[in-house]
């Protein structure tokens, strides 16, 4: 169990990273139409995301590299698995989190739709967008942990 919520965890602070980094270029863009001409700054979630890149890869290399990890596999991450119980339960919250994770984002993809048509400026609209997204992968990933544990608890 460790493993999974190991690397959820890296996961969802990767996707919290990049949203944020994302929505802080978004808003720092400069577009100019005579002559055309844009700009935009990485700001400090980028450098954030890429230092968590090199320390989550550190990590995940030497947790690979313990005697005592559980099957895990920096290859197949998550899914590693160390007997059949355990591919079991990865392959039943695999599809439990795409069968929560498909509906959502259509109702997401009407809501963006909506939320366009309230939206007068694009900066606004596409920082929604954006938050929106990296929020539903957030929740995705917390639905893959909570349904493993809850399984792995079952026995």
């Amino acid at each position: 169990m460790k493993k999974i919520i190991f690397e959820q965890t890296g996961n969802i602070i990767m996707i919290l990273l990049t949203t944020l980094g994302m929505i802080q270029t978004v808003l720092t863009a400069t577009v100019t139409e005579e002559p055309f001409s844009f700009s935009f700054e990485f700001g400090i979630f980028w450098f954030l995301l890429i230092g968590w890149l090199i320390v989550f890869g550190i990590a995940r290399f030497l947790y690979g590299k313990k005697k005592n990890n559980e099957g895990y596999s920096t290859k197949k991450g998550e899914f590693s698995t160390q007997d059949e119980r355990e591919e079991l339960i990865s392959k039943k919250a695999s599809l439990f989190t795409f069968k929560m994770l498909i509906p959502l984002w259509i109702v997401l993809l009407f809501l963006c739709f909506g939320l366009s048509l309230l939206f007068t400026d694009i900066k606004i609209f596409q920082t929604t967008v954006i938050g929106i997204l990296g929020g539903s992968l957030i929740i995705s990933f917390l639905t893959y942990l909570i349904t493993w544990i809850a399984l792995d608890s079952k026995g």
